[in-house]
C-alpha cells in the first residue's frame, strides 16, 4: 500500500501555533523560488531548504530526534516523510559533507569513523562530519 506524500505546510500541522505559522510562511516563499535540474519538485527543495536555513526547523526537529520519545518526534513524521523523499532523490555524491552545530552538543553521541564524527571544537562551535557511504 503506497502512502501518499503530504503537502510541505500540512506537514507542520501537529507542531506548535507559533512554529507551524513561522515555517509555512517560509515553505510559501521558499515554493516561488524554487527550481531544479535533478527532478525535485518545488515542494522537495523547499523541504531540504528549510531544514539547511530554517532554525526553526532544524533545532527544534534535531532536539526531538535526540529525545528518542515518541510523542516529540510523532509531530515531525510528516514533514520527516517530505524531507526523506527529497533527499534520497538527490544524486549520490561521495565525500564528506560537513554542517556548523552551535550549543553545547554531546560529542561522545558521535562515534569516530561513523556516520558522524566531530571534527573541531572551538568557540562552542562543533563541526559535525558526515562521511556518504
Amino acid at each position: 500500500m503506497k502512502l501518499e506524500q503530504p503537502s510541505l505546510v500540512v506537514a507542520f500541522k501537529d507542531l506548535p501555533h507559533f512554529r507551524r505559522q513561522i515555517l509555512a510562511h517560509n515553505a510559501i516563499r521558499l515554493l516561488k523560488n524554487s527550481t531544479d535540474a535533478n527532478g525535485l519538485s518545488k515542494e522537495e527543495i523547499a523541504t531540504i531548504k528549510l531544514y539547511v536555513s530554517c532554525f526553526f526547523l532544524y533545532l527544534p526537529l534535531n532536539e526531538a530526534l535526540r529525545s528518542e520519545q515518541y510523542e516529540q518526534i510523532k509531530p515531525w513524521f510528516p514533514y520527516l516523510k517530505l524531507f526523506h523523499n527529497a533527499v534520497y532523490k538527490l544524486p549520490k555524491r561521495a565525500g564528506v559533507h560537513c554542517r556548523v552545530v552551535s550549543g553545547n552538543n554531546k560529542i561522545d553521541l558521535y562515534q569516530v569513523d561513523s556516520f558522524v564524527t566531530w571534527v573541531s571544537n572551538k568557540i562552542k562551535r562543533f563541526f559535525i562530519s558526515i562521511k556518504v557511504i
